[in-house]
């Protein structure tokens, strides 16, 4: 050869070789002599007329990319180290990674498979051979191919990253892996290939459908015990009103009159606050029911709580108290303000429309001391309702809270 091509060929990285007819060697540079063992191996494949492959993987597990053209009778072999990055890390490696229980998937940067160990290829339930030709992106479904190629990519500028990846086995059967993505440096620290570790997460990922599963069963009877709740609240509080409820009239029963003057009395203890109690009975209402009936007696009952009802205030409590028989507690009102509500509540039966007879009342009122008692309150407002119908009916009597001082009858 001419110096000057056996000068440039010498200071190159590729190897290269010239071999004449009989596989013997013309011309080797300087790369090519430190590749002698992988020219054994090509010039043994030329010589026994087997085809060149395009790589050749050396004894110290580099890739070399393999040419062979013909040239005025003479072959002429070129070796270029190809992926050298990734094979190298491999290598390194190869202890390891044969025997761990990850499945591992080394990629040349244009996403060729370089390795695959035979954990991943027990993984696919496939042949290492079989993986390495199909390659990683045939195992995995549609949907999983983007953040795959996404983990691949970022992998190639020097990232990290982590995601669970569902792969397609044999038999069609799915393989859960938490994938782990990585580069492989080249001595120059450049990357150089990806590497993919893949643990199987199948069962796990099982589990955790079924657990999920479970929890979405749990917070399902948990909306529904809620509802169930919320409807027993309403269910208590519609019995809870129809057993303080007078079903005639719609006002608070005997029951619930009792309840709220105890408590009443309590917080007139507590602020040092005034309270009085109102009885009052309608009056001739047996001779009105046996001469009209009871359903006419019914609805006197009824329009003497609605006009009871308008007459005090939003915050007095209102009852009927017992067959014609009603009742108010007034919190905050003195005698003088017990007796106006009392007045406007006799005036507005005695004017008011009624069907067959004109009615009254007779009302009893009194108010409370710090030392009184319930049955106390109820009895004074009921010694005043007698008074009032022992004195004509159709009036007022306050009875005070202390001993001897007089009674006040207001017709």
């Amino acid at each position: 050869m001419h110096p000057d091509v056996i000068h440039a060929l010498d200071g190159m990285d590729l190897a290269f070789v010239a071999l004449d007819d009989n596989c013997e060697i013309l011309y080797q540079n300087r790369t090519a002599h430190s590749l002698s063992l992988l020219y054994g191996k090509l010039i043994n494949l030329i010589g026994n007329n087997e085809s060149v492959p395009e790589t050749l993987t050396s004894d110290d597990g580099l890739i070399f990319c393999i040419r062979m053209i013909e040239y005025e009778g003479r072959k002429l072999l070129f070796a270029e180290k190809q992926y050298a990055a990734c094979a190298s890390s491999l290598r390194l490696y190869k202890g390891v990674i044969t025997t761990t229980g990850e499945g591992i998937w080394a990629l040349r940067p244009n996403g060729d498979t370089d390795y695959v160990n035979g954990r991943l290829a027990e993984m696919l339930d496939h042949p290492v051979e079989t993986v390495l030709q199909h390659g990683l992106f045939h195992y995995v479904p549609l949907e999983m191919r983007i953040p795959l190629k996404n983990m691949f990519d970022s992998a190639l500028f020097g990232n990290q990253e982590e995601a669970e990846i569902l792969f397609t086995k044999g038999n069609n059967k799915e393989l859960w892996t938490y994938a782990r993505s990585g580069p492989l440096y080249s001595r120059e620290q450049k990357v150089n290939g990806v590497m993919f570790n893949l643990q199987d997460i199948t069962e796990r990922h099982w589990l955790d459908g079924i657990l999920q599963e479970q929890i979405q069963r749990v917070q399902e009877y948990s909306v529904e015990l809620d509802q169930q709740r919320v409807t027993l609240m309403q269910a208590n509080i519609r019995l809870e009103a129809l057993a303080t409820t007078d079903g005639l009239t719609g006002l608070k029963n005997h029951r619930a009159f009792q309840e709220a003057l105890v408590h009443e009395l309590k917080q007139c203890s507590r602020l040092e606050a005034t309270l009085s109690v109102i009885l009052l009975d309608v009056d001739y209402f047996k001779r009105y029911n046996d001469t009209f009936g009871h359903p006419a007696g019914d609805c006197v009952l009824q329009k003497v709580a609605e006009i009871l009802r308008k007459s005090v205030r939003g915050t007095d409590f209102t009852a009927r108290y017992g067959g014609e028989e009603f009742a108010a507690i007034l919190p905050g009102a003195d005698e003088e303000g017990a007796l106006r509500v009392a007045e406007r509540i006799r005036e507005g039966i005695e004017s008011a429309e009624w069907r067959e007879l004109s009615m009254t009342v007779s009302i009893g009122v009194t108010s409370a001391e710090k030392i009184d008692t319930p049955a106390a309150l109820i009895d004074r407002a009921d010694r005043g309702l007698y008074r009032s119908k022992e004195n004509g009916r159709n009036r007022v009597t306050y009875i005070p809270p202390l001993s001897g001082v007089t009674e006040t009858v207001r017709i």
